[in-house]
């Protein structure tokens, strides 16, 4: 595992104590915000990388729920 990855497991890891995980319907609620926004966008907003942001616009992808709220704000500000 590179040292990137390994950050991101422990980011994901401390999120996960302090957070409850979001159910399902509120993922679908933010990726129906996401239609009319850019891959340009979501990767500036998430900081994830260009191939995973477009794995998330077409619904290939769930990101972590560490992110949800940054594209829940990205998804009412651009449309």
């Amino acid at each position: 595992m590179g040292r990137a990855n390994a950050l991101r497991v422990a980011e994901a890891r401390d999120w996960e104590r302090t957070h409850e995980r979001p159910d399902q319907s509120e993922w679908e609620a933010i990726f129906v915000g996401l239609a009319g926004v850019s891959v340009r966008a979501i990767e500036r907003a998430t900081g994830l990388s260009p191939a995973t942001c477009w794995r998330i616009k077409r619904g290939e992808r769930r990101p972590h729920a560490r992110r949800l709220a940054a594209l829940r704000l990205l998804g009412k500000t651009e449309n």
